[in-house]
Formats: structure tokens, sequence, C-alpha cells
């Protein structure tokens, strides 16, 4: 799937409208029948913390409550739809728990229409389409998945009431209200992973301690228990993980290392290649799936549907700058991917039918993604900025969009609007135990300050992802959890 681009301008000035057509919605239906604006959300400058424990952050520090309710028998039993194709990562999630029994969250009314679009596929296991508001704006928050406008929903107090946070119909997926901006919901706990990967129905990382992939519902509304992909020597040592929709792919990181993918069910587990130079972040766009190979200073490529029959190839065999490639992505024409060097890297694309690889940028670490129209990389402690590029640039052309009290960025996706990324807070990049990295949003193009973080607090945060709803990451260390964010 190749994500759209979207027209901040356009999108701003329906949502100024909407904004003042809530504003004076009462006395509108005083005088004639009941209206619904959807897709549309306004809410208050900034993003408070989550229910287990993170700081508050942005101009006012809020008390969002306590802990949310953990439930043992939560447990993830969404079944994948028989069609894997329906899959994909640019589905709305559906606003209550899959399996939960006993789950006092608040539920909202039926979506708004459009929630059971057919979905498509998206450039990478990292980002997905959405048509969102941009970010960095003060007094806003976006849209997800929500219930419909109604006299009664707008009746509601959009400071407290989670089902209509900030505005009528924006749903914060089980996290509080508070303040009219809603809070984090950890779906699960973890313990060492790196990469998260997401579809259209769940959220998908590798635990190490307990030598798993797991996944678990994105529609969960509070923690619950993650069901196993994958267990025994093929979840061994993962790094990089992602899914196009219909697999799941893995790297298994050792001096042989292997690519693997399986169906979301476990089934059709398969080994695409094998010894492998430390395969460490992989990519998939539903018919090629790339990776980096570290100590090889590699991108590989092989078909996405490949059993193992049919050797990889190293796409940067010509023109290549970088001495280790870290993050990567994928769309229909070229991998993109991060190369370090001595003190910085580089951004660089490479096609995938072959050619030169071509410099896009540079400063990166290791955090690279992309959308429909740009990519974008992290410098880490050694740059501690965040940059962007148009997919066919020149580092003549790159520009910087956040810098300021940043520390070591690394994770970082987009939606097509905005760009969050992942602070790990120190200049050690968070060593586990340190709880001082942040998620961070800014507009496509941002020009002005950094904003305050949407969440700080956490500990050792990996890997990010997004859809047209919320925000996904992954803690790592012994106490790590998969959290998920309403916009």
């Amino acid at each position: 799937m190749t994500n759209p681009i979207y027209c901040n301008v356009t999108l701003d000035n329906l949502r100024g409208v909407a904004g003042a057509m809530r504003y004076h919605r009462r006395v509108w239906w005083m005088r004639v029948a009941p209206i619904v604006v959807a897709g549309i959300s306004l809410g208050a400058c900034s993003l408070v913390t989550s229910l287990n424990g993170l700081e508050v952050t942005g101009d006012e520090a809020r008390n969002i409550g306590g802990p949310p309710v953990l439930d043992a028998d939560v447990t993830d039993d969404s079944q994948l739809a028989a069609d894997a194709d329906t899959q994909d990562d640019s589905m709305a999630s559906q606003p209550a728990d899959a399996g939960a029994s006993g789950d006092s969250a608040p539920q909202p009314p039926t979506p708004r229409d459009g929630a059971d679009d057919a979905p498509s596929r998206a450039d990478s296991g990292f980002a997905s389409d959405s048509t969102v508001r941009p970010a960095g704006e003060a007094g806003t928050q976006q849209d997800s998945a929500s219930p419909t406008d109604s006299s009664d929903a707008c009746a509601a107090d959009v400071m407290a009431d989670p089902l209509n946070c900030g505005v009528c119909g924006h749903y914060c997926q089980g996290g509080a209200c508070n303040s009219g901006l809603c809070g984090p919901v950890t779906l699960a706990v973890t313990s060492g992973s790196v990469g998260i990967a997401i579809d259209s129905t769940f959220v998908y990382w590798a635990d190490s301690d307990a030598g798993a992939i797991n996944k678990v519902s994105k529609s969960l509304t509070r923690q619950g228990t993650p069901t196993p992909v994958v267990t025994g020597s093929a979840a061994q040592n993962v790094q990089g993980i992602a899914s196009d929709g219909m697999f799941v792919y893995w790297t298994n990181k050792t001096a042989s290392g292997q690519v693997r993918r399986a169906l979301p069910t476990g089934a059709a587990l398969t080994t695409i290649a094998t010894n492998q130079a430390e395969p460490d972040w992989i990519a998939s766009n539903g018919t090629t799936v790339v990776w980096t190979d570290q100590t090889g200073n590699q991108i590989m490529s092989a078909p996405a549907n490949s059993d193992g029959g049919v050797a990889a190839v190293q796409l940067n065999v010509s023109g290549e700058n970088g001495t280790t490639p870290a993050g990567i992505a994928i769309d229909n024409a070229n991998a993109y991917y991060a190369s370090k060097t001595a003190g910085g890297g580089l951004a660089e694309s490479v096609p995938l039918a072959g050619g030169p690889v071509s410099e896009i940028g540079t400063g990166t670490f290791v955090g690279l993604a992309i959308d429909g129209a740009h990519v974008y990389w992290t410098g880490g402690s050694a740059n501690p900025s965040v940059y962007e590029n148009i997919k066919a640039g020149t580092v003549a052309t790159e520009k910087t969009i956040a810098v300021g009290a940043l520390t070591c960025p690394l994770a970082v996706v987009s939606d097509g609007v905005s760009v969050y990324f992942l602070d790990q807070g120190t200049a050690a990049c968070a060593p586990p135990g340190n709880t001082k990295g942040a998620l961070y949003r800014v507009p496509i193009g941002n020009e002005g300050p950094l904003p305050p973080p949407l969440v700080s607090g956490l500990n050792d945060p990996q890997g990010i992802a997004v859809d047209e709803t919320a925000i996904y990451w992954v803690t790592g260390g012994a106490a790590g959890t998969v959290t998920k964010l309403a916009k």
C-alpha cells in the first residue's frame, strides 16, 4: 500500500469550520435538525500521561487518575479473518475489548460511517495511512475511532468523558479523559522488546525473555494477556519485526541469522533466508521483503512469498557510503534506510530493481520511516534532531523538523500528517531502568519550536507504530510494556 499525501491547509480549514460549528452547536440544534460533523477533532494543548505511572507533561501538570484495572482474564481471543488480504494496518480498530469478560471500561455508541471501509496494505510494518489533524497546534487533539455526534453526546462533560473527550465523539479507547485529553492505555507487559508492528487487528512484538513473538488486539481497552504467534528456536534473538497486512516478518539476529515470516495465527512459518550477517531491521510492502545485515553492511531483498529456495539479493552494491545499516522502510519502488558513520550517519535509498545508492540526508543514527511523499530519520545522541526530506531529495534539500530538548531520538513514524518519535532521554540512549524517555509529535514540515512531549517518563522506549486512530509503542528492559494512545 502506498500512503496518500495529505493537504494540511485544507484539513486545517475544514477543522476550523468544524470547530466553529461545535462551538455554536447548541444554538443550531435549537433551530434546525441535528447535524453530524465526522472525523474532526479539537482538544486541549498537550497530552497527559498514561495510567501506569508516567509523568504528566505539557503546559499544565494534570492528574489523570489511578492505574487501570488489570484483569488476568482479559485475553486476546480475536480471530484472524479468513481472508488474510482483508488485514491491513490502515484500518481503524474497534473500540471494544477483544474477548474481554466483565470489562467495565465505557463502550462507545455505533462508530461513524466509514469505519468498515475496505483496507489496503502499508508501505512498511511501522506506519499506516491516516487522515487526522496535524499536531503541534495549541488546543488540538486528533480523533480516534469514535462515537457518532449526537445531542446526547454533546451534552456530556467533554473535559472528563472518555467517550467524548475534548469534543463530542472523541473516544479515548480505554484511556482516561482528563481536562479534555486522552491518556495512554497499557495493552500488555513484556520484557526486552525492541521492534513493534501492527496490522488492522493486532499489535506484534518479540518478548526476548519469553522467547516468543506475541500479539495482542489493538481494540483492547485495558491490559490483556498476549497470545504467542511463534515460540521456540524461531523466536530467539529477534530484533526487527514488520507486517504487511498478511504476514508477520522478523529477523533472528545472530552471526549467521535468519529471516522468517508467518501468518498472524502462527501458521505457515517459513524461513526466507539463512546465513545472514546479523540481520537487523526489516520491512515489507507485501511483494518484497527487505532487511539490513548489520555486520555485512548489506541491504538485502527477497520475494515476500519466498520459501528460501531463491537466494536473497544485495541491493546496495553500488554507491554505498555508509558503514552500518540500521532502520529500514520500503515502498513500491525503493528501500530507504539509515546507515551509521563515524559521528553520525546517512539517510539513503536504493531501487528495489537494482541500481546505485542515493543519499537523501545526513545525521542519522537508527530510526527511519516513510509515508507517501517523505522520508524521516533521527540523529540519536550524536545529532539529537529529527530530519525530513522528499523521497527523491538530496542532502541539499533535507530539513530539520525537531530540535531542542532532545537527547537521543531514535524510533520514528509518520501517518502522512504528523511525525511521531521516541526520545530515549539520555546521551547513553536510555539503558533499561531509566525513565527519561518521551513520545513527541510534530507536524510534517515543522518549522516551529519543539512542542512538549505527548507522554514522558518512558523506560527505554523502542519501536513505534501508528494507524489512523492511535499511536503504539513498546518499551524495553525487564519491565517493558506495549502501550497505545488515542490520537
